[in-house]
């Protein structure tokens, strides 16, 4: 469905990339709404934000990126608009790691398959790490020693790391615990 954006935008650059006059290019003719399901001001926000003004030189005289933060229901309204958004490259929307893990939790009908990425402006990754003495070097062997051992291993997950919680999910699917 928004493989058409994809394609839109990725033509846009492309033509850029060649040096292409506004005169050649039959896309965009209107603006384009970007999507950011986030509050304005933060990382998500920001980093849209910078890309838009520096992709702005590509596009055609007259015809702007125009931003619309929807941060209501923890970004899932926007992600779900532009989903719902007709493919004609019109609208964008600007992602995080949310969209992956929302439709495991119930909180979104949509996911990475209504989509199809472009760029990847973030990298926020996260890992599980244990002391360089320890005695385990993979998530297999601290699971095997827990069972063993029957030891309690607590995983704390910072209100602001959300994407922690998929570490959690994956030692409880390790683990079978809860």
């Amino acid at each position: 469905m928004l493989k058409a954006i994809g394609l839109a935008l990725c033509g846009v650059l492309a033509l850029a990339s060649v040096q292409a006059t506004a005169q050649e290019l039959t896309y965009p003719e209107k603006n384009i709404t970007v999507i950011i399901p986030k509050n304005p001001g933060g990382g998500t926000d920001t980093s849209a934000r910078l890309t838009l003004e520096y992709a702005k030189k590509y596009l055609p005289e007259g015809v702007i990126f125009v931003p619309e933060n929807k941060p209501a229901g923890n970004g899932v309204t926007g992600l779900i608009e532009a989903a719902r958004a007709k493919p004609d490259g019109q609208t964008l929307v600007m992602t995080t790691v949310e969209l992956a893990m929302f439709p495991h939790q119930g909180k979104s009908p949509v996911n990475y398959e209504n989509f199809t990425g472009l760029y990847a402006p973030i990298a926020d990754p996260a890992s599980l790490v244990v002391n360089a003495n320890s005695p385990y070097e993979t998530l297999e062997e601290l699971v095997a020693a827990a069972k063993k051992t029957r030891a309690i291993f607590r995983l704390p997950i910072p209100a602001r790391a959300r994407s922690l919680i998929s570490l959690r999910s994956i030692w409880n699917s390790s683990s079978g615990s809860n």
